[in-house]
């Protein structure tokens, strides 16, 4: 299985081991709405740590369940149906969960295998529990896409798409992780507008990026060179969020031939600091839009486009691409405006 792990380093940096693990406590956060972003000094309260104590062992459980079924029928864990778990996790292929060989462990620390496999009898309702509120979200979710409207039936639950969606959305109660990004962009925007003309007057550094930036923001977005055929005339959700990286891509290009006026967090120098505020809030999507480049790379002949989307973009991700056009309609009209402040 050295190929199997190989093409997990190739295509994602890191062992299938390590990936699952990660996305497995995704989804097991989602689930307890327990908040990653918590700083480290107030995760020390009694329940949270004997959460903690429960939940932690239940991740790792169900990421041994989606390696061994990933490694099973020799797919990438991404592409693994993520119910395909509860095989392994009470199912029929439970008595080959806890046999060799073990996945090299990073974690071991947190419980062992052995020790995993002794007190996997509180461990399964949880880890089960996981990806029974995730499959039932997922299918929730499913029905509210236009997609569903002809009757076909629902794709397969896969794990990455299901961690790359719970990435995007974050806690069922709280804002999306992104958010914060986004307004703080907007707010510099703004920001700039307002001063442009009146506390600041462009350079010609500034006048020069956004000449260079505004052909990029005004381009239709290019189809990533990938071989999957195409029959569509719209544009595709892969498109549009290949072109928000594009824009990122472009961004620090053009800051990075005057760092001296584009890097610059000031009053004094707005549209630099508006550049950089935008452009981190673009990179919130890049791992999820470098993921579904292959993904769709891999799209079968015979699969839809609109197959394809139902079940690799949901509804969170989509909004995400939807927010972030509309910051970079903010942009636009900001860039145009400094890039028409040489004609005065």
């Amino acid at each position: 299985m050295e190929d199997w792990e190989q093409r997990h380093r190739a295509l994602y940096g890191e062992s299938a081991w390590r990936r699952v693990l990660r996305g497995a406590w995704v989804l097991t956060t989602w689930r307890i709405g327990y908040d990653r972003s918590m700083p480290p000094q107030d995760r020390g309260s009694a329940a949270q740590i004997a959460r903690e104590r429960t939940w932690l062992p239940a991740a790792k459980l169900l990421a041994l369940a989606l390696w061994r079924a990933g490694r099973d029928v020799d797919v990438l864990v991404d592409d693994v149906p993520l119910d395909r778990a509860l095989w392994w996790l009470g199912g029929a292929r439970h008595g080959e969960l806890h046999t060799a060989p073990y996945p090299d462990d990073e974690t071991a620390g947190v419980v062992s295998w052995s020790q995993l496999a002794q007190c996997e009898g509180v461990l399964l309702d949880p880890a089960r529990d996981v990806v029974q509120a995730q499959v039932l979200a997922a299918v929730a979710e499913d029905r509210l896409l236009g997609e569903t409207w002809d009757g076909t039936g629902r794709p397969p639950v896969l794990f990455g798409d299901r961690v790359r969606a719970l990435e995007t959305v974050g806690l069922a109660e709280g804002a999306p992780p992104w958010k914060l990004s986004v307004d703080y962009a907007h707010t510099r925007i703004r920001e700039a507008n307002r001063g442009l003309g009146r506390g600041w007057a462009p350079r010609p550094e500034e006048r020069w990026a956004a000449r260079t930036l505004h052909q990029t923001l005004t381009a239709l977005p290019d189809m990533p060179d990938l071989r999957a055929p195409v029959e569509a005339a719209a544009l595709l959700w892969v498109q549009r969020a290949h072109h928000l990286i594009d824009v990122s891509t472009t961004i620090r290009a053009v800051q990075g031939e005057h760092p001296d006026t584009l890097h610059l967090r000031s009053d004094a120098r707005p549209y630099g600091w508006a550049l950089q505020a935008a452009d981190v809030a673009l990179r919130d999507i890049g791992t999820a839009a470098h993921d579904l480049e292959w993904q769709w790379a891999r799209r079968p002949a015979e699969q839809s486009i609109t197959a394809w989307e139902r079940q690799h973009f949901p509804r969170p991700l989509r909004a995400h691409v939807q927010v972030l056009e509309g910051l970079l309609a903010a942009l636009t009209e900001l860039t145009h405006a400094v890039f028409l402040t040489q004609e005065l």
